[in-house]
């Protein structure tokens, strides 16, 4: 046993972890319940973003390592990439009780309490952090880097954009981070001077980087050119970073299409009313309290978010992948039980955000949640949802900027961003054929930033609140999106074409986007959906 272990171990140390895992499922076979076996499993399992199978195989350790530091936090750390942030304070403050005053449980509540948005708490955490980390031993997982961005996070969302920029340049000067330099490109790009520039280009260049900081890099390059107004250099560095990262990606893109289908297949009116018998009466009122803010990512999401946040009685849990992560992947057969099993989890984690009740609406802002609508629909009967319309050619070009990577991986190229684009806008025709309840807003971008409290107005009235909308309350909103701080600026149409510079580039996806849309076209007339 000794030997199997030091073998896990070994393998972790050199970050070859689906080997350890694999390691480790081979060993459990023989010895299923062994805590040990089972806390490197997790490890392992965490190390890859596996976050619910590591919660289950550390669950399997207890109560034998009830005491073991790096079991209990690291499973408050799972807990909170789950957005359980409930059980993972409960953990830390296990992990606190077992050894006090170490850097990883801070900065695990000072995310925590970030993600919250209790930015005042989380800043006190992490200007602790720089302390404890210095008597972190060498070699272990605790980075600089992770605490200087979170710092840099917190300080953008208390409204200290000047500090938070010249940090960045700070640290730039000191040493170049490809993701710092792409960061202050797009929050402050007149901070970025020539030397600094320099550098960048220099790394972009050199093959031997890491394929995500190289494309950081020349992605923060041609928002640098797009100021300077010099769009052909713009576009090719943009083109440049995106091909960089689709040769890692590897995205398929017609893969949603089925996904797609399955929705149009199993929700429809009658698929609703057959899954509401299952319950009482008061079912159909779940959920009155959640706003869902839905659509392309760059289309006006955020911009809506911060409109709505700017109420005293909405508050916004951002983006959450819990609906996302808890959709079964077929609907075939799904019983009641498990649609209200996948509601309570998801309650319980938004009840995070409803400051004890203090606010009646809590948003959630995930865009790729217009592929569950119709989950949306069956468990939460009374949500309101909003769902965001914004010029093709802007939207797909604007995403086309953004640094996204295994979150959003048809970002990288223009054929697959009509593709999506398409399929979005079938999904949205797909809903609205559904809309008996009046639960479904579709609004353009366009509009709301010719005349926001007119818009405003209207969200308003949709949600049933009677507020009065208010520019300046709404700028000091906090996102943790790539608009994080766009949106803190005042509301100008200057983002509306957006992409008329660089149209004549756009011809890839204009095509793909066309042919796309013919096909579901085509698709949802044949199924009665128009």
């Amino acid at each position: 046993m000794t030997d199997t272990i030091q073998a896990i171990i070994d393998a972790i140390k050199r970050q070859e972890h689906h080997n350890a895992e694999n390691l480790c499922w081979a060993a459990l076979k023989k010895q299923p319940n062994s805590p040990e076996l089972n806390k490197w499993l997790a490890i392992s399992l965490l190390q890859q973003k596996k976050y619910e199978g590591g919660v289950t195989a550390f669950l399997k350790t207890l109560p034998e390592k009830k005491d073991d530091f790096d079991v209990i936090n690291n499973l408050a750390f799972a807990y909170r990439h789950l957005e359980d942030y409930e059980n993972a304070i409960k953990y830390l403050d296990k992990a606190e009780n077992i050894n006090p005053n170490q850097y990883a449980v801070t900065i695990n509540r000072a995310q925590i309490f970030f993600n919250l948005k209790n930015f005042d708490k989380a800043l006190e955490l992490a200007k602790l952090c720089f302390e404890l980390i210095k008597n972190v031993p060498a070699g272990n997982y605790a980075s600089y880097n992770t605490l200087r961005n979170l710092y840099i996070e917190i300080q953008l969302a208390r409204n200290e954009v000047d500090e938070a920029t010249n940090i960045m340049r700070e640290e730039l000067n000191k040493k170049f981070d490809a993701k710092v330099f792409y960061n202050l490109s797009n929050a402050a790009p007149e901070k970025v001077d020539e030397k600094i520039k320099e550098q960048a280009q220099n790394f972009a260049l050199d093959k031997n980087e890491f394929f995500i900081n190289r494309s950081a890099a020349f992605l923060g390059l041609g928002r640098i050119c797009e100021k300077e107004k010099k769009y052909q250099y713009a576009f090719e560095h943009y083109s440049i970073g995106n091909k960089i990262k689709a040769e890692k990606l590897r995205f398929k893109p017609f893969l949603a299409q089925e996904k797609i289908k399955e929705n149009i297949k199993y929700f429809n009116k009658n698929s609703y009313k057959k899954m509401y018998k299952n319950f009482d009466e008061k079912y159909l009122e779940r959920g009155s309290n959640i706003i869902f803010v839905v659509g392309n990512p760059r289309s006006g999401t955020t911009l809506v978010e911060s409109i709505l946040g700017s109420s005293d009685k909405i508050n916004s849990a951002g983006e959450l992948n819990a609906l996302v992560r808890m959709a079964p992947q077929s609907f075939n057969n799904i019983t009641s039980e498990e649609i209200k099993r996948i509601g309570d989890d998801y309650l319980r984690i938004i009840k995070n955000f409803d400051n004890d009740g203090f606010n009646d609406f809590v948003i959630d802002k995930m865009p790729a949640n217009i592929y569950q609508v119709g989950l949306i629909k069956i468990c939460f009967p009374s949500a309101k949802i909003i769902c965001l319309n914004r010029r093709f050619l802007d939207n797909a070009w604007s995403i086309f900027t953004q640094l996204y990577l295994g979150n959003i991986p048809y970002s990288s190229s223009l054929f697959n961003l009509g593709v999506e684009l398409a399929n979005v806008e079938a999904l949205k025709k797909v809903w609205l054929s559904q809309n008996d309840n009046k639960n479904f807003l579709l609004v353009d971008y366009e509009e709301i930033v010719s005349d926001p409290k007119k818009y405003a107005k209207e969200i308003y009235s949709f949600i049933g609140i009677e507020d009065t909308y208010d520019e300046e309350k709404r700028k000091t909103f906090s996102s943790r999106t790539a608009s994080k701080t766009q949106v803190k600026k005042d509301i100008y149409t200057s983002s509306v074409s957006r992409s008329k510079d660089y149209d004549v580039f756009l011809d890839e996806f204009q095509q793909s986007f066309d042919n796309q849309n013919k096909y579901w076209n085509k698709y949802l007339k044949e199924e009665n959906i128009q």
